[in-house]
């Protein structure tokens, strides 16, 4: 599958890793720019080393922009995949992957939404876990894929 990352963070690394080793390709690359990112320099040495050319890695910062969001459909990707992706991503990004546009949320949705739900979850006694959903324009509220509940120690 030709899949459009959106990545951040030990656990983007972490789950580009997979996508490769199962034999996914990258149609593209979004990151936070250097002094916000983290796992930066792995994950584009790890995309690179996919075959990712540097021209199809993009600037999170600016993903809404009119051209960098034209340049990314125009990739045709099968999915967009989002991991720790701190930007609002437009609906031209979002309707752009042939299967959908995807988040991996590390929370339990529908609770916690948002940032840090493993805060909240410790707060408020909320369930904590993991969830895979479908993106639309709000933040966390698309429909579930796929979920794991942890125990909160």
């Amino acid at each position: 599958m030709k899949v459009l990352y959106l990545a951040n963070n030990r656990i983007g690394l972490d789950c580009l890793k997979v996508l490769l080793d199962q034999g996914d390709t990258l149609a593209g690359l979004v990151l936070h720019p250097a002094l916000k990112a983290k796992f930066r320099d792995e994950i584009l040495a790890l995309a690179g080393k996919a075959g990712l050319p540097p021209e199809r890695v993009f600037p999170g910062e600016r993903i809404r922009a009119a051209e960098v969001e034209a340049a990314l459909v125009a990739l045709k990707p099968d999915a967009v995949l989002s991991v720790h992706f701190g930007y609002r991503i437009g609906p031209g990004v979002l309707g752009c992957g042939r299967i959908g546009a995807f988040n991996l949320h590390p929370g339990w949705l529908p609770y916690n939404r948002g940032l840090y739900p493993n805060v909240w979850a410790i707060v408020d006694g909320t369930p904590a876990g993991v969830t895979l959903h479908l993106m639309d324009t709000a933040f966390d509220t698309g429909p579930l894929v796929a979920r794991r509940r942890v125990e909160v120690l």
